[in-house]
């Protein structure tokens, strides 16, 4: 991306649960790190000027607020920044625009989906066209596989070359309100083929020639852990 536009990172959908804590922390760190280099230029963005201001009154480095919400404005909004961060879903019914916006404009683009299907859609259109403008599309950047894929990174950084990598976890609380519109839209577009896709380990690429192993199999029921007996299993929204 073009390193002189005027923001170097703009939260899209920061009013949201997630997107406000993506602005919170990245505010937290603008103002921790300013004094030892180059200010880090930031906004934030949504469908809403109103919904943001408060989050822009609460930050100490007080980002500019756009409203976006037509093709053209996400267009001119792309066109701003060198990455765009994108946390307004369901994806599925609002992701797409703002890709191809990035992508037309050369920003980089990240994203907190963990819609399966959505994903496999978006890189079938766009895989090609941002290769070629050397644009970075980086989809489930947030709990969905981000957590899991720094944990094997980091415990294969300590101890070498690993045979296997397998993660426990156990989770409580209730979903936001943006997770359960995406269940309520993803439900609505089921269908057998998506189920046979969501139903592969493989669906977004990365297939072996061994083909599909039991082992690379989510997890479909309550079962004994193979490893350790102690422990049962079940199945959870990452679990694999």
């Amino acid at each position: 991306a073009d390193g002189r536009r005027p923001f170097d990172i703009i939260i899209y959908g920061a009013s949201g649960f997630t997107g406000s804590l993506a602005a919170e922390h990245l505010d937290a760190l603008v103002a921790s790190r300013a004094p030892a280099g180059r200010a880090v230029s930031w906004a934030i963005a949504g469908r809403s000027a109103a919904k943001l201001r408060p989050l822009e009154q609460r930050c100490r480095t007080r980002p500019t607020v756009f409203q976006a919400e037509s093709p053209q404005d996400l267009t001119k909004l792309a066109a701003l920044c060198r990455v765009l961060v994108a946390a307004a879903g369901p994806y599925q019914l609002f992701g797409e625009p703002l890709v191809q916006a990035c992508i037309e404009q050369g920003t980089h683009y990240v994203d907190v989906t963990g819609e399966v299907l959505w994903v496999r859609d978006i890189i079938g259109k766009y895989h090609a066209t941002a290769r070629q403008k050397g644009v970075m599309v980086v989809h489930c950047a947030g709990q969905v596989c981000a957590i899991d894929e720094m944990i094997c990174y980091m415990l294969a950084k300590k101890l070498g070359p690993l045979r296997q990598f397998r993660e426990y976890f156990t989770q409580f609380g209730g979903m936001t309100g943006g997770t359960v519109a995406t269940n309520i839209a993803t439900l609505q577009g089921t269908t057998p083929d998506a189920c046979r896709i969501l139903s592969d380990p493989f669906s977004l690429g990365g297939q072996r020639k061994c083909g599909v192993r039991p082992e690379d199999q989510d997890c479909q029921a309550a079962a004994q852990d193979a490893l350790f007996p102690a422990l049962w299993r079940q199945p959870a929204y990452s679990s694999a």
